[in-house]
């Protein structure tokens, strides 16, 4: 291993800076496929999907943005792109 992120668009960086290799969202690769800056490795089909999580401390004091942003989600349901992802739909 060469370089760890948490923030994609530094594993954008270091993917397109030759670093390595990496795993990042379809449509945050696409604007990079197309200057030819990212390539994409094997498998073309039935691509491997991995979870996110919505963490917050609710003791944080949160700036206005964040409040809203928390606010926003808070009733959203867990989605599962999976097995619409892996089907190729």
């Amino acid at each position: 291993m060469r370089a760890v992120s948490c923030n994609v668009e530094e594993v954008l960086r270091l993917i397109a800076g030759n670093i390595g290799i990496g795993m990042v969202p379809d449509h945050l690769a696409v604007p990079g496929l197309a200057a030819g800056d990212l390539w994409q490795l094997p498998p073309y089909d039935l691509l491997p999907t991995t979870d996110v999580f919505r963490i917050s401390n609710p003791n944080a004091i949160l700036n206005p943005a964040e409040a809203a942003f928390l606010r926003h989600v808070e009733d959203t349901e867990p989605l599962d792109h999976s097995n619409s992802h892996q089907s190729g739909l």
